[in-house]
């Protein structure tokens, strides 16, 4: 059900924006081995975090960049009272064509640790920005992984 309301959302956005969004840029990035993790991480979380690797896939160098994702529970819902969805701005530079391993600290979003890791579904880069100031977007997700894993 949770499955098919996204992809209601994306074609939405989809038919919104036409196709010159979708077929005239290319997706600068690549994610990689997403995964939430529990226990004490030293310097980088005390409870749990998200763990991936972002890889620049242009030219230019990334100054930061924001990363939007989705947690779910082991029956699918929604873990958290309010919304499940992360957004986190994410500074460091990340050269073009190189990777950075990024952690994403989760313990200001838990009112409780759970027994067991939750579950990332769709995650994408909402936003670029590069060190010559240019900025390259995504407001709709279409660029994200719709595939939850562990």
């Amino acid at each position: 059900m949770r499955k098919n309301f996204i992809g209601g959302l994306v074609l939405s956005a989809v038919a919104m924006t036409g196709c010159s969004t979708m077929c005239g840029d290319s997706c600068p990035y690549l994610i990689a081995d997403a995964a939430f993790e529990l226990g004490a991480s030293e310097k980088e979380y005390e409870f749990a975090g998200t763990r991936f690797t972002f890889h620049n896939g242009s030219s230019k160098d990334v100054s930061s960049f924001t990363v939007s994702f989705m947690l779910y529970d082991s029956d699918g819902n929604n873990p958290f009272i309010g919304s499940n969805n992360v957004v986190e701005k994410v500074d460091g530079g990340v050269p073009g064509g190189s990777s950075k391993s990024v952690v994403i600290p989760m313990d200001d979003y838990l009112t409780v640790v759970p027994d067991e890791p939750y579950k990332i579904d769709f995650m994408y880069v909402r936003e670029i920005v590069y060190s010559d100031g240019s900025e390259w977007s995504d407001p709709f997700g279409m660029y994200c992984a719709r595939e939850a894993v562990e």
